[in-house]
């Protein structure tokens, strides 16, 4: 009876041993794979953050341009529609000028039929 349960408790020992060397091996192995996980994940990582900044930079560049070609077609606008004003001024002004030369001329006529 002494035999067996020392042989047991040489069993148990050997396989507590046994476990405790498998679970070693396991917590080694898990912080091996943790650590190729981060070296794998720090390029795609830093890849990101390059083609993030990059698509920052772009869209700045996009909104200062669409911002710049807005000034640009208000700044065009406004001198077109001075343009118009002046060229309407003129027309105007022009007109008032040939429509009183006719009322001279009517004038003339009318006193010269009298």
């Amino acid at each position: 009876s002494r035999n067996l349960v020392s042989s047991f408790s040489e069993k148990l020992t050997g396989m507590r041993s046994s476990i405790s060397t498998m679970a070693q091996n396991l917590v080694e192995s898990i912080k091996g794979k943790e650590a190729e996980l981060e070296a794998r994940a720090k390029p795609i990582i830093d890849n990101l953050d390059a083609h993030s900044v990059q698509f920052s930079v772009a869209t700045n560049q996009k909104v200062d341009e669409l911002m710049s070609s807005t000034s640009s077609l208000a700044s065009d606008a406004s001198s077109k529609m001075s343009d118009l004003k002046g060229s309407i001024k003129d027309s105007a002004t022009s007109f008032g000028r040939r429509a009183s030369g006719t009322f001279e001329n009517v004038k003339v006529l009318s006193l010269i039929h009298i």
